[in-house]
């Protein structure tokens, strides 16, 4: 599965330091959502969709 993430947080002008601030994770954390191979848990999902105001669905790249 790969994710939008890079993409969606680019186009907001969004850090990973400002996205783990939102969060409320540490900056590792959000570090690893870009490492090759990472499956995020669906809460981890939900959390970050809920924060950047979209879908689950729109974090997904098909």
């Amino acid at each position: 599965m790969r994710l939008k993430l890079a993409q969606i947080m680019e186009k907001r002008k969004i850090s990973k330091y400002r996205l783990a601030q939102m969060l409320g994770v540490p900056t590792a954390s959000v570090f690893r959502y870009f490492k090759p191979g990472y499956d995020p848990k669906l809460s981890t999902l939900e959390n970050i969709a809920k924060v950047l105001g979209i879908k689950v669905r729109d974090l997904l790249d098909e």
